[in-house]
């Protein structure tokens, strides 16, 4: 069974997501959006309402954040 990685992230509203650079970068093979059953399962949080806030409700330390670097230097 493949390792799951889980994260949440976040960058400016000026650039584009590309999930294939992302996981490059972070030596994934794949990522995908989660399903519906694990953002509650993990963030006890609903399709749509996805925030880094999500994240205080993550007790397991289950879900990464990633920041990118223009968020940390805004």
């Amino acid at each position: 069974m493949p390792c799951m990685h889980r994260s949440i992230s976040r960058i400016t509203g000026d650039k584009g997501f590309k999930t294939k650079e992302l996981a490059g970068q972070h030596g994934i093979q794949r990522l995908s959006f989660a399903s519906a059953e694990d953002m509650e399962k993990y963030l006890h949080i609903t399709p749509g309402s996805v925030s880094i806030m999500g994240l205080m409700n993550d007790h397991d330390i289950a879900v990464q954040l990633l920041v990118d670097e223009d968020v940390l230097e805004a």
